[in-house]
């Protein structure tokens, strides 16, 4: 039997953004508290992670906005799990507005089950496999292709540079999941800054999906690098790729493949400025 769980909260204040609406970086929190919260309810809390010395880490996570939540909305999570293999499982995530019921978010999360020990994927216990019993049903489907670039097209990737502050590591030692999200929109904030002339008609960026790929752990005090490139095109919409570097090492530690809409003053999609995509590889604007 397939065990779907809900959990329902309203929105507060401080998970707002200057429109008004939740920020999306506060969307992965939410997806991160209901997953400990369906666990729990089903007997696999904190404190039995801590006795058999394991734990779940998400391998990779897919976040589709579809509508913004605003201040005061009630919302309601819905979570599930799709599949279970031998040390990982795909747990599904929809996020509605209530009273209306209309769906918000929809997301796909990889998550991996480790040995704290040894920090190596574990076979996953048989009574949780027997409990979670998976439904095959994914919520994200595959996103609507956006027109590449060629190679002649793209400028230039944009690096900007940071090093991990205190209240960005997690109980876990090391930067929260949540963390990368506002990492990879401000470096694509920084790139438009950057790209856009002043005479270009103003816009606002705003995410349609996040793709993330967590690759490896940052440490407090660390720096880094985002690298930003502007792979893809269309009118309304673009695919950016960015990639979390080591500065010491050039290690990749998260990738990011994002479609991102631009809105005007109305939030309504406009489109993309051309001039994002006129020069060819190897000039500089």
């Amino acid at each position: 039997m397939t065990i779907e769980y809900t959990m329902r909260f309203p929105v507060r204040r401080y998970e707002v953004d200057r429109f008004g609406f939740v920020h999306d970086h506060v969307y992965q929190q939410y997806l991160e508290e209901a997953a400990i919260q369906a666990s729990t309810a089903a007997g696999f809390g904190p404190q039995w992670y801590d006795e058999h010395g394991t734990v779940w880490v998400v391998r990779e996570i897919t976040v589709e906005y579809l509508h913004p939540a605003g201040m005061n909305d009630e919302l309601e999570i819905r979570t599930w799990v799709a599949d279970m293999q031998r040390v990982r499982s795909h747990r599904e995530y929809e996020i509605y507005r209530l009273p209306d019921r209309r769906l918000l978010v929809r997301a796909d999360a990889d998550w991996v089950y480790i040995d704290r020990a040894r920090l190596w994927p574990t076979r996953i216990p048989a009574e949780a496999r027997m409990l979670f019993s998976a439904s095959g049903r994914f919520a994200v489907p595959p996103a609507r292709p956006v027109p590449p670039l060629s190679a002649d097209r793209q400028r230039p990737a944009f690096v900007c540079r940071r090093r991990v502050q205190r209240h960005e590591v997690d109980g876990m030692g090391h930067v929260n999941n949540a963390v990368y999200v506002t990492w990879f929109e401000q470096a694509l904030m920084d790139t438009l800054a950057a790209w856009l002339p002043t005479a270009v008609a103003p816009g606002w960026p705003c995410y349609r999906r996040h793709q993330i790929e967590y690759l490896s752990a940052i440490l407090p005090g660390e720096e880094v690098e985002i690298v930003t490139q502007l792979i893809g095109m269309g009118r309304a919409r673009a695919m950016w790729y960015q990639e979390v570097r080591r500065v010491d090492s050039e290690d990749v530690a998260a990738k990011d493949h994002s479609i991102v809409l631009y809105l005007d003053e109305r939030r309504r999609p406009r489109p993309w400025p051309r001039t994002l995509a006129a020069y060819p590889a190897g000039v500089q604007s």
